[in-house]
């Protein structure tokens, strides 16, 4: 399960992955560092967490406490 998981992440990053703006003339250049840092980045872009569902929550919250107040009577 694990490793299913681990190739799914790996595959998406893969996917995302652009080489376009690197300079492969560079004497410093290392392909496996770049290629982990371009997914290390594009995964931390997508799993930084949302208020959009606090959000949905709280208004759910607020119009079911509105709605039983207006019905109560």
């Amino acid at each position: 399960m694990l490793i299913r998981s681990r190739k799914k992440v790996l595959d998406y990053g893969f996917k995302k992955l652009s080489l376009d703006g690197i300079d492969f003339q560079d004497s410093d250049f290392s392909i496996q560092a770049t290629i982990a840092e371009k997914i290390k980045a594009q995964i931390s872009s997508i799993a930084k967490p949302s208020l959009k569902v606090f959000w949905i929550v709280a208004l759910l919250h607020v119009l079911i406490l509105g709605l039983t107040v207006y019905f109560d009577k």
